[in-house]
């Protein structure tokens, strides 16, 4: 159809004289195939953008959900299986920057906030591949913020309380030991400028922006 429609804009531009009676003429032929691949190729690139922005906002989604998930956890008082029970520490969530993953986990081993080992819930993956968490995970405390290779958000019932955490390790060390107000998770499409930020204040708020 659209073929058809250039043609017939084509025949109304070249004079009728410069055309065969059996058809179009060669030029007219090149010109359509010249608009067709123009067409083709602009279509192509929105598709693309189109469909990378949509993989970014799914995995930003998703990951918003899963931080629901886990204050919904506390907020239901939700056992924890291998211990049969519901942890002290509440249901948290672990972020590490450069990686195509995170993790829910009970805090019921000496609760601290930091994950341990035995406390791991599920390792979530973002829902396309090639959507990962930047090298910034940045953790904010009166307007200042610092990035860490880790971040923790724990939500601890009843009302809940929301703890932030920021460290260099899985373990801690060089951690923030002040109650933090948000943090920031950037998330990113390799081989793209295309970003998304997951926002989490300490009121338990998720906020995804660009």
């Amino acid at each position: 159809m659209i073929t058809n429609k250039i043609l017939y804009y084509i025949k109304k531009i070249i004079p009728a004289g410069e055309r065969g009676r059996a058809g179009f003429t060669l030029a007219e032929l090149l010109i359509s195939m010249t608009i067709l691949i123009l067409v083709s190729t602009v279509v192509l690139a929105n598709y693309r953008y189109y469909g990378n922005r949509n993989d970014l906002n799914m995995s930003a989604q998703k990951l918003a959900n899963d931080v629901r998930r886990a204050q919904s956890y506390a907020l239901g008082l939700t056992e924890f299986a291998p211990i049969g029970d519901f942890p002290d520490g509440g249901w948290g969530i672990r972020f590490r920057k450069n990686q195509q993953d995170y993790t829910i986990f009970a805090d019921y081993d000496t609760p601290s906030v930091v994950m341990q080992s035995n406390e791991e819930f599920r390792t979530e993956k973002f829902m396309r591949s090639g959507v990962q968490i930047t090298n910034r995970v940045t953790v904010y405390k009166g307007g200042t913020g610092t990035d860490y290779n880790y971040a923790w958000v724990t939500f601890v019932p009843p009302n809940p309380i929301i703890h932030i955490l920021g460290a260099s390790n899985q373990n801690g060390g060089g951690a923030n030991t002040a109650e933090c107000d948000y943090v920031e998770i950037e998330l990113v499409l390799l081989n793209t400028p295309y970003t998304k930020k997951i926002i989490i204040n300490k009121y338990g708020l998720v906020d995804i922006t660009d």
